[in-house]
């Protein structure tokens, strides 16, 4: 009887995915660059009142649609295959130096240049840049572009504290799951 750990062993890089990923962050490129000159003043980002145009509001909403979800999808398929191939503990090492360490390195390192910079740019868009962002702290207030990877660390702490905890209830999670009792 072959085990759920033997079926997700792999030999080679899987390309398919790499491109899937490239490809989302080229989209990436696209969808930011959106944003500047999309109507409305819903952004984050100042905007040029004299080169907006309504089809960049589709690109981006086009975009912003599935981009991130299948971001998503990639990192739970990875993190699940980590899992699987080297279990527990190696994933978390994994997930600590891939994830945690980056989020935290880059976060304190762009802080202070993201508050330089939208400090420079508010004297070009007045009173466009939100006072948070501009706000030097030595902690920082929010997470930038890096949310993603916040996100990454929170669903990865609820899925190990939803493994231990439900360790000793196996009747429960099946039901919880929705896995039949058959």
């Amino acid at each position: 009887m072959t085990t759920l750990k033997t079926t997700f062993i792999r030999k080679e890089r899987i390309h398919s995915m790499d491109a899937l990923r490239a490809i989302m962050m080229m989209l990436g490129i696209v969808l930011h660059s959106t944003e500047p000159y999309s109507l409305g003043d819903d952004s984050f980002w100042p905007k040029d009142p004299e080169a907006t145009h309504l089809s960049l509001n589709y690109i981006f909403s086009l975009v912003h649609l599935f981009r991130m979800p299948i971001f998503f999808l990639i990192a739970g398929f990875f993190g699940a295959l980590l899992f699987y191939e080297r279990g527990l503990i190696s994933m978390i090492r994994n997930r600590a130096s891939r994830v945690v360490l980056p989020f935290i390195v880059f976060l304190l390192l762009l802080h202070p240049i993201i508050i330089l910079v939208f400090d420079h740019t508010s004297t070009v868009f007045k009173d466009q840049i939100s006072p948070v962002v501009t706000t030097m702290t030595l902690l920082p207030q929010i997470t930038y572009h890096l949310w993603f990877l916040y996100y990454l660390i929170m669903i990865t702490a609820f899925t190990l504290v939803w493994h231990f905890g439900f360790r000793g209830y196996p009747q429960l999670e099946k039901a919880l799951l929705g896995h039949s009792n058959g």
